[in-house]
């Protein structure tokens, strides 16, 4: 995470070796939350949103907490679920970032479990950088949560 302000990159050789470099930047919002990496595999994490958040990302004004994870070039990519199904008792929305990809997409009020929220896409392979964010819809929306997921 930086702040704000001017980041420099330096890439340098080991005694004197050039040669060609790749490098991919790549950047997604987060809430005002803990940043925490969600494991590969599957896995129930529990956490709380509180405070301000002064992002609207996905048109949403409560607390947000982001989980995310890096994936390698030759990573083979696959199904990712989240959901806040009876995981919460206030108005979640799940916020799905995929910067590689310039894809945002936003999951609010899941039929099967009324306001809480449920994600389901497919990761391609390759590398990139990818980021969950458990949101409140509005400024009243937050407090303890159950959230589960399955990622590649």
């Amino acid at each position: 995470t930086l702040a704000y302000g001017y980041h420099y990159l330096i890439v340098s050789g080991v005694n004197d070796d050039s040669g060609d470099v790749i490098v991919h930047f790549q950047r997604a919002p987060i809430g005002n939350g803990p940043l925490v990496t969600l494991p590969k595999g599957s896995g129930t994490l529990v956490g709380t949103t509180d405070g301000m958040d002064a992002t609207r990302t996905c048109d949403t004004s409560g607390p947000k907490n982001s989980y995310w994870w890096v994936n390698c070039p030759s990573d083979s990519g696959g199904n990712f679920h989240a959901s806040t199904c009876k995981g919460a008792d206030w108005d979640t929305v799940l916020i799905f970032n995929n910067p590689r990809l310039d894809s945002l997409s936003c999951n609010d009020d899941d039929l099967s479990c009324g306001m809480q929220s449920t994600v389901d896409t497919t990761i391609t392979p390759g590398g990139g950088m990818f980021v969950l964010t458990v949101a409140g819809t509005l400024l009243t929306s937050y407090g303890d949560y159950t959230l589960t997921y399955t990622r590649p």
